[in-house]
């Protein structure tokens, strides 16, 4: 009886040490299969640190933004070489390539200028209100009179008209 105890322990032990084994080299496969990219966005002119930009890697769901430093850290990409594209407001969309496990990408942005059209902008004097005193309202906010209006003419010498 002892010796057939101590065989099933022996069994039982070595099927414990084969799983053992075979967990260990499927989790270093797992984990040899990603990586992580990571690095700084900056402004092109200045060098200073560009907060809140986008990176995304480009095909899959993975993406990062950057902190107020300008540092960004995508993690579980896929091995090889990766295309990020990155976004801010303000600067021009850019896609570069890195490669996996880089932890030193520099991302340089330029900045994105928009002209916009001439705006102008007119007005004419409309109705002005006349705010009497009504019974019980307070004494001290009285009544507001808006001041009589003025009529206001333009002459050869304030120069051409617009």
């Amino acid at each position: 009886m002892i010796s057939f105890v101590r065989g099933i322990g022996r069994r039982l032990v070595a099927t414990f040490t084969v799983v053992v084994a075979a967990l260990t080299v499927m989790v270093g496969d797992s984990a040899a299969q990603t990586a992580s990219v990571a690095g700084a966005v900056v402004d092109a002119k200045s060098g200073r640190p560009l907060p809140d930009a986008t990176v995304r890697v480009e095909g899959t769901d993975l993406a990062s933004r950057s902190g107020t430093r300008g540092e960004f850290r995508i993690n579980g990409v896929a091995g090889g070489t990766l295309r990020l594209r990155v976004n801010r407001i303000g600067y021009q969309a850019m896609t570069l390539q890195a490669n996996s496990g880089d932890l030193a990408v520099r991302i340089t942005m330029a900045e994105l200028v928009v002209k916009l059209d001439e705006l102008v902008v007119t007005g004419t004097a409309g109705d002005q209100a006349k705010r009497t005193r009504l019974p019980g309202d307070d004494a001290r906010a009285g009544g507001v009179q808006q001041p009589p209006r003025r009529a206001v003419s333009r002459s050869d010498s304030d120069g051409p008209d617009r």
